[in-house]
């Protein structure tokens, strides 16, 4: 019961949002940002923009909205359902000497304020600089305009007047009574309730040509790579098999004198680091099938417009998905007749959820020495770790028991010799590991870099990312450019008379994780105005997450389809 009732809260919200005429509708003031920095996100109470002798009504937050750093307080604006305002002051401040270096500061650095009025996201600006003499004004009226659709609220706007002047180098300014006030004007609209999110959408942005023809462009590439992959190999190998059962027939010195079969009784030999492949693997198909899951929940149900919902899909799915990971840990441990299998179910449980909170912990406490909204609740914490305790670990205990057993009724098919050969210490340049894993990542990184800087777009510029069904088609041409890669890259490491297919073939496809953390430098740097220190940590302290997510995921992939080509071909051929 406890689980269902997370699961729920998770979900949306899921009032009606429908009033009667003259019905109350709080106006929440969330939080001040620097536009040019997303993440640096304060209280709206952190600057003494409206101060009040007894602290209004705060909105009690999910855990998806305490997660990413809202802090909702009541405006103290009287705002009735159809019901106009002409103009009414809601607050009276008095600004000290530190209060106005506050503001003129905030309004340099051009502070935004955020607000939600039934669910419905509103910026303002919080002021305005006269360059021309270097006066500070900050504003002290707003004017809401709000339209309705028979009990519904289908949009909401807001205009800035009345500018006060704060701060002037020639004048001295009398702040001890600054009033407040706002407006509010009501409009019948067309707009259905289902479509109000619409207006908040970029449609010229995210469907233009050039996002079509990118998509269209790497389906086309990856068809021709999977094309020509399938063409070399099948007709490589089949000559290389005729080759071999040829030379089988005269002599069985010549029918492993050398490529990839001369290491057919190698090829299954267990990883180097068995525990943190097995962890590193699991983890990645645990991600991979979150992915998968969380886009096609958006596709069915767009999250955009509901606060904090996306984040606590992700957390309740990654639990739930515990059990995906633990089969995965015990299956691929088992295969390899791995030894310590309680330490490596450990390992595997812990690896990237410590990994995700070592960031995340390193970030919270920045975030609470600059006294940032980003900086999550304690209580918030205790719910994550709750989650962590109740629900994953002993779905990941359970999944890894059913993959044990799964691999003990289906065992490793494939005999291994019991003295490994040696590896030849000569190769050419192109078949060097280290050049495999580095070049592997090139070509499905290019699959998805357009899709990347829309996502990158989305989530560092304030755009709502709603195109949920490139993203899908995106992954599985990205998951496909993966396999055919990492075929190619583990043939070319076997024909090198070299069994140590496993780690490569995951770390050459991995690599796009290190191509995407490579192309967040280029972003930050060519495609943002962000500044300062705490931006600069949470921009780079999120894209290493990030790819660290994609390394796990693309090498996971790139590993499985390695793993049944490399069964696949050995399948075929007798060794004495």
């Amino acid at each position: 019961m406890w689980i269902i009732c997370l699961f729920v809260t998770a979900l949306a919200d899921l009032r009606t949002h429908s009033y009667q005429p003259g019905e109350e509708i709080i106006l929440w003031f969330n939080k001040i940002v620097p536009f040019d920095n997303p993440q640096e996100s304060y209280a709206y109470d952190k600057l003494p923009i409206c101060k009040r002798q007894s602290e209004g009504r705060k909105y009690a937050l999910g855990l998806g909205e305490a997660v990413e750093g809202y802090e909702l307080y009541d405006s103290g604006m009287d705002i009735k359902f159809i019901q106009n305002v002409k103009s009414r002051t809601y607050c009276s401040s008095s600004f000290s000497r530190d209060d106005v270096i506050a503001l003129v500061t905030a309004v340099k650095r051009n502070f935004w304020i955020q607000m939600y009025l039934d669910d419905l996201p509103i910026w303002s600006e919080l002021g305005k600089e006269d360059h021309d003499n270097g006066d500070i004004y900050i504003f002290t009226h707003y004017t809401l305009i709000l339209s309705y659709n028979n009990s519904n609220v289908v949009q909401a706007h807001i205009q800035t007047d009345n500018p006060v002047r704060v701060y002037s180098k020639k004048t001295k300014l009398d702040l001890s009574d600054v009033s407040l006030t706002y407006s509010v004007s009501w409009t019948p609209s067309n707009v259905v309730f289902a479509n109000r999110f619409n207006s908040y959408l970029d449609p010229g942005f995210f469907e233009n040509n050039i996002h079509w023809f990118s998509i269209i462009n790497s389906f086309v590439m990856v068809l021709v790579l999977c094309g020509v992959v399938i063409l070399i190999l099948y007709r490589t190998l089949n000559k290389d098999i005729e080759r071999y059962e040829s030379q089988e027939m005269e002599s069985v010195d010549l029918a492993i004198s050398t490529g990839w079969k001369q290491v057919g009784g190698d090829a299954f030999r267990a990883p180097d680091y068995l525990y943190l492949f097995t962890a590193l693997y699991s983890t990645g198909w645990q991600l991979a099938t979150m992915v998968v899951l969380v886009v096609i929940i958006c596709i069915m149900h767009p999250m955009y417009s509901e606060r904090g919902t996306f984040t606590s899909i992700v957390l309740v799915i990654y639990s739930f998905l515990g059990i995906v990971g633990g089969f995965q840990s015990g299956s691929i441990y088992t295969l390899y007749q791995g030894r310590s299998s309680k330490g490596t179910l450990i390992f595997s449980a812990l690896c990237y959820p410590v990994f995700v909170t070592v960031i995340s912990m390193t970030l919270n406490t920045l975030a609470v020495l600059y006294s940032s909204s980003a900086a999550m609740p304690f209580v918030s914490l205790l719910e994550i770790l709750a989650l962590f305790i109740f629900l994953y670990l002993p779905l990941f205990v359970v999944g890894n028991t059913l993959g044990t057993n799964y691999r003990k009724k289906f065992p490793l098919s494939h005999k291994v010799n019991n003295i490994s050969i040696p590896i030849l210490k000569e190769k050419q340049w192109w078949s060097e590991p280290i050049f495999l894993c580095l070049a592997g990542g090139l070509l499905p990184f290019g699959s998805i870099s357009v899709e990347i800087y829309f996502i990158f777009t989305s989530f560092w510029n304030y755009k709502f990312y709603y195109v949920y069904e490139f993203a899908l088609v995106g992954f599985f041409l990205f998951a496909l450019s993966l396999i055919c890669v990492s075929i190619v890259v583990t043939y070319i490491i076997l024909n090198s008379e070299d069994y140590r297919w496993h780690w490569i073939s995951f770390l050459s496809t991995g690599s796009v994780g290190i191509y995407l953390y490579f192309y967040s430098f280029y972003y930050y740097f060519f495609k943002t105005r962000m500044s300062g220190y705490f931006q600069f940590s949470f921009y780079f302290g999120y894209t290493g997450l990030a790819s660290f997510t994609v390394f796990l995921i693309a090498g996971a992939i790139g590993y499985t389809g390695s793993y049944y080509f490399v069964s696949k071909i050995y399948k075929n051929i007798k060794f004495d």
